[in-house]
């Protein structure tokens, strides 16, 4: 009878193992068919997540036949590694993707770089360079994390360069134009007091003179041009005054703006200038206040003035731009 429990007891054990057995491995191949699908799955991310949730299931209870352990265990490595290659190849796709986009971040930096260092001409002429290059790096994506901070630096000082460059050429530009009006007004000046003095003046040697200087480009070219064609035509008393007024004026303006003394006999106006100037800002009313260059242009464009107050408002005339051009 001992036996026979035993063996009944024995018989009854394998039995739970056997079933527990099928259980375990219906249990664990549900689980690869399960990773093996997560193929499926349209985001990575979701699929890794997935994948280790799923691992955590996996739970040997009973062992089967070694042959039969070795097989399953491969087949689950197998299925975990069809994610994690995927993972790899989006890694690996994301890395030459950075380092392509680091390429042509590098190669914004060099075409500003090289912008910069261009001549005045084509610094000028190249208007659109710095919005186009910073348009594009917009557009480019991620570059490798580990160059990111120090690529930002080089472009912020590319850009600060090529600002710089421009800036230094308009305004050498501007400074040039502004010359070359100073020397075309010196002309116009004594052609117009030689005709006042009633002196013959040769007009085809006025004008090749005037065509040996720089071809004008400012706002005031037209202006300018406009004084040359009356410079052989003796204005008469009222343009005179007029002329003379409207330079003093002009003047005033400039040596309060370019800190320069003023005649004696200018002090009411100039503090009366002042006071406009401080009502103007107290305003907030910036946009009417004066430019220094814009009074030079137009003070430069006006004509002829009596022969008594040439000297005089020339000399005006020439400590403002002296000062202008110094400050600039």
């Amino acid at each position: 009878p001992l036996a026979r429990s035993l063996h009944e007891a024995f018989e009854q054990y394998e039995s739970h193992l056997s079933s527990e057995r099928s259980r375990s491995l219906r249990v664990r191949e549900k689980l690869i068919a399960d990773i093996e699908a997560l193929a499926a799955v349209d985001t990575l991310r979701d699929a890794l997540d997935q994948l280790e949730a799923l691992k955590k299931q996996w739970k040997v209870t009973v062992v089967e036949k070694r042959t039969l352990e070795n097989r399953l265990w491969k087949q689950f490595q197998a299925a975990c590694d069809i994610t994690y290659q995927r993972r790899d190849a989006e890694r690996n796709e994301q890395t030459a993707e950075r380092n392509e986009n680091e390429k042509q971040k590098q190669a914004l930096i060099e075409e500003l770089t090289r912008a910069a260092a261009a001549s005045d001409e084509e610094l000028l002429a190249n208007t659109s360079v710095l919005a186009r290059t910073q348009a594009r790096w917009q557009e480019i994506g991620w570059v490798p994390r580990k160059h990111e901070n120090s690529l930002n630096s080089r472009w912020q000082a590319a850009r600060q360069q090529f600002s710089r460059a421009r800036k230094a050429a308009e305004s050498r530009s501007r400074a040039s134009a502004l010359d070359n009006l100073a020397q075309r007004a010196l002309l116009c000046s004594q052609w117009e007091q030689a005709v006042l003095a009633g002196n013959a003046i040769d007009s085809d040697a006025i004008k090749a003179e005037w065509d040996t200087l720089p071809a004008l480009s400012s706002a005031h070219a037209e202006a300018m041009e406009q004084r040359f064609s009356q410079v052989l035509s003796r204005p008469d008393d009222a343009t005179l005054s007029r002329n003379l007024a409207d330079k003093q004026a002009t003047c005033l303006r400039l040596e309060v703006l370019l800190e320069l003394e003023s005649p004696p006999e200018c002090q009411a106006a100039r503090m009366a200038y002042q006071v406009e100037r401080l009502n103007a800002s107290m305003k907030m009313n910036q946009g009417t206040q004066d430019s220094p260059e814009d009074l030079l242009l137009s003070v430069l464009t006006i004509g002829a003035v009596p022969a008594d107050a040439a000297e005089a408002i020339e000399q005006r005339i020439k400590h403002c731009l002296a000062r202008h051009m110094r400050q600039s």
